[in-house]
C-alpha cells in the first residue's frame, strides 16, 4: 500500500532539501526563484514570476526538470503563433485513412513559455485549459497532460 497524502507531505522536506541541492549545482544566486519552482511542482502548480530578464530561470527550470528526470519544453510565444503549434495537430496518414494526434510542447512535465504576454487570445485559452485542467482537448479529443506538470511563464518586459 502506498504512503497516503499525509505521510507523502511530512516526507517533502527531505527530498525538497535534496532537490534544491541538486538544483544549487547547475544554478546560483537564485535561491528563491528555485524555491517557488519547488512549491509549485509538488502541487502541480505553476510559476509566474515577475524579474527582469537574465536571472536564469530558463536554466533553473531545465536543471529541476534533470534533476527529477522531467521532460523539459520551451515555448517561445509571438503574436501570430496558432494554438495547434503548442498542444497538439491531428496528422493523416494515408496509407491508413486515420488520423493520429502530433502532441504539442505542452505534453511535457516542465514547460516554460517565454513571453506568454505576447500570445494570441485563442492560445492564452489553450493554456488556461493546460493549467486548471492539466489537460488539452484539441478537435474535441481529451488528452491529459502527464503529472507532474509544472508550467513557469515568462513575461516580456514594457520597453
Amino acid at each position: 500500500m502506498g504512503k497516503s497524502p499525509d505521510e507523502r507531505v511530512q516526507a517533502a522536506p527531505g527530498w525538497i532539501a535534496g532537490l534544491r541541492a541538486e538544483v544549487g549545482r547547475v544554478i546560483l544566486s537564485q535561491a528563491r526563484f528555485v524555491g517557488w519552482l519547488l512549491v509549485g511542482l509538488p502541487a502541480n502548480g505553476h510559476v509566474m514570476p515577475e524579474d527582469v530578464p537574465g536571472l536564469a530561470k530558463i536554466w533553473s527550470l531545465r536543471a529541476l526538470s534533470a534533476a527529477i528526470q522531467a521532460s523539459f519544453h520551451r515555448i517561445q510565444f509571438t503574436p501570430k503563433l496558432p494554438p495547434a503549434d503548442i498542444v497538439s495537430t491531428f496528422i493523416e496518414n494515408p496509407q491508413e485513412s486515420k488520423c493520429h494526434a502530433a502532441k504539442g510542447p505542452v505534453f511535457a512535465n516542465c514547460v516554460l513559455g517565454d513571453e506568454t504576454n505576447r500570445a494570441p487570445t485563442t492560445v492564452r485559452f489553450d493554456l488556461l485549459e493546460t493549467m486548471q485542467d492539466s489537460q488539452v482537448t484539441p478537435g474535441g479529443e481529451t488528452m491529459p497532460l502527464p503529472s507532474p506538470f509544472l508550467y513557469n511563464s515568462g513575461t516580456r518586459c514594457v520597453q
